[in-house]
């Protein structure tokens, strides 16, 4: 068995006891390979792994087509699940302060991974009367989100932690 570790649940709080857990499983498994030198060491020194048996596999992807974005440049892209660790309470605390018009933040990610954590944030978009300007789209693909990406004039994540940023 080798695991395919992108964050470790263990770096989070430990509250549940899943660091103790995940170091039992990853102290089982043949092998461990991370996304990232970062998580390589994090998971050597947590769980005094066998470095040999911990492998960075870096992820990529396609080159794509340059952004053109807006001709006003106001327009946020944030892409990622909506869960407390991505930080979207954090982005949108943040944008709060920026008074005035112009702006608009779109959002994409799945909406189902932490259903509380999405209740909390419409809610603080609702009071922020923001709904039109912090949009959460749901999860996007394909030719799709593509079109998010060229739309934007700049990208924008709040994560607490990242091991590797896939967006």
């Amino acid at each position: 068995l080798v695991v395919l570790l992108h964050m470790p649940i263990g770096s989070r709080d430990d509250r549940d006891g899943s660091r103790e857990r995940e170091g039992a499983v990853l102290g089982s498994a043949a092998g461990v390979v991370t996304t990232s030198g970062w998580s390589r060491r994090w998971l050597l020194a947590a769980y005094g792994l066998d470095p040999a048996r911990v492998r960075v596999a870096r992820p990529g992807v396609d080159p794509a087509e340059r952004a053109v974005g807006s001709s006003h440049g106001r327009n946020l892209l944030c892409v990622g699940a909506v869960t407390p660790g991505k930080g979207h309470d954090v982005l949108l605390a943040a944008l709060t302060r920026i008074a005035g018009p112009g702006w608009r933040c779109t959002c994409v990610g799945a909406l189902t991974s932490a259903p509380d954590f999405v209740a909390d944030l419409r809610r603080g978009i609702r009071r922020a009367r923001l709904a039109d300007r912090f949009v959460l789209t749901g999860p996007r693909t394909g030719r799709e989100l593509e079109a998010s990406y060229a739309a934007s004039d700049a990208l924008v994540l709040a994560s607490r932690g990242e091991t590797y940023g896939m967006v």
